[in-house]
Formats: structure tokens, sequence, C-alpha cells
């Protein structure tokens, strides 16, 4: 599993890094599907962290101090996990907003550009509006649009 979630925080860091250098290259049709891809992978990523369930309650008091305190410790370190774990799943979820807004303006540019033909804009609003649940259709959607967007 981590190795899965280490390939997708890889992924959206260089998924990042071509959003932003197509971007500073003008290049704003493949800046917006790379955002596309960061916030795809990020989402990806949410959905497979796995999140702990609530602490049940153990509804009877320990009847000496050291299992008291162990009792304790145990329910502060998973309370800090679960913490951690909040954390982290806040900062996917930011970083994904984050991209599907990029995503969006450097579409509307493209838009804007009277170089973009009615069938890159398509292919490219196809691959933006997919659903990131289906990796492969997803990918085959960004090769078409940047297969368009290059030709």
């Amino acid at each position: 599993m981590n190795n899965i979630v280490g390939m997708y925080t890889d992924a959206a860091r260089i998924f990042a890094h071509c959003a932003a250098t197509s971007e500073r290259c003008a290049n704003i049709k493949v800046a917006a599907l790379a955002y596309k891809c960061v916030e795809v992978t990020h989402f990806r990523m949410l959905m497979l962290r796995p999140y702990p369930p609530p602490l049940p309650g153990d509804g009877c008091e320990p009847q000496n101090k050291k299992r008291r305190l162990d009792v304790v410790a145990e329910k502060t370190l998973k309370s800090a996990s679960k913490l951690r774990k909040l954390v982290d799943a806040e900062e996917h979820v930011e970083a994904a907003m984050d991209a599907t807004s990029k995503c969006h303006r450097a579409l509307e540019s493209a838009a804007k550009d009277n170089s973009s033909s009615a069938e890159e804009l398509r292919s490219m609003t196809d691959a933006i509006e997919f659903s990131f649940y289906d990796v492969q259709g997803f990918v085959r959607l960004i090769r078409l649009a940047l297969k368009n967007c290059t030709a």
C-alpha cells in the first residue's frame, strides 16, 4: 500500500512540475491537463488511505494506576495517529482543489485563445470533466487531448 501511495505522491510532484513548466512556457493547454493529473493523483491517494475507525470506549475503569496510564498512553497514541491521518487527508484535499482551480483557469485561458480548435477544447474538456475513479479511462482521454493539442 505504501508503495502505491509513494507512486502517486511522486506522480503528483511530476505532474505539478510539468504543469508549472508548461504554464511558464505559455503552453496553457498542456498545463491544464497536467493540473488535472495533479488533482486526480491527490484524490486517488485519498481513496487509498486507510482511515482508522473511531476509538471504542472500554466501559470499565482499570483497577491500578499502571494499567490506567497504559490505557491513557495507548488512547493518546491512537488519537495522535488519527490526527496525523486527518491532517494528511486535508493536505491532499487542499492540493487537489488548488490543482482543480488552476486547471479550470488554464482551460478558460485556452478557450479564449484563438489558436485553440473546437476539437482541442472538446477533448480537453472531456479529460478535465472525467471522473478520477476510472484511471485507465482518464489516461486514455489525457492521451487523446494531448494528441489533439500538439497535432
